[in-house]
């Protein structure tokens, strides 16, 4: 190989790993508006409705908001995005998979928790992919 083939091959590896970290967008979770409902589907007001959610492939931890029911008994949560350096989305996996073997995790996670008022509970869990649930049914802890 000759000085200028080596020099070529070496200004593009290089230009590869600068476009390799420039971090790119994208959705973990697309907005979700949901109504909370008791189990004759009337609203529940007052009920605490927690969204978690995470990119197991590039984040290490999750990210939640709280909201509260107003009489209607819908809440709206807006649209969820992680930054990344492109190549992350490579490294991130083997390093889940290297940290955490079989329990390892992939891609987008999201999930609501609804609880309190009255001793009600439900969930709701979002699958990418998927039409998001419009309504979560809450029963009484423990049914």
């Amino acid at each position: 190989m000759n000085k200028r083939m080596r020099a070529g091959l070496i200004a593009v590896a290089a230009v590869a790993v600068v476009l390799s970290c420039i971090p790119a967008e994208s959705v973990v979770v697309p907005a979700w508006s949901v109504q909370v409902v008791d189990k004759d589907s009337r609203p529940v007001e007052g009920i605490n409705v927690r969204q978690v959610w995470q990119d197991y492939s590039v984040e290490s931890t999750s990210h939640e908001e709280m909201l509260v029911t107003p009489p209607d008994g819908r809440v709206s949560f807006p649209e969820r995005k992680i930054s990344t350096p492109r190549i992350m989305r490579v490294l991130g996996p083997v390093k889940n998979a290297l940290a955490t073997g079989v329990h390892a995790g992939f891609g987008n996670s999201c999930w609501l928790i609804v609880w309190g008022k009255d001793g009600l509970e439900g969930h709701a869990i979002y699958t990418p992919g998927q039409p998001l649930p419009a309504s979560v049914t809450v029963k009484p802890r423990g049914l």
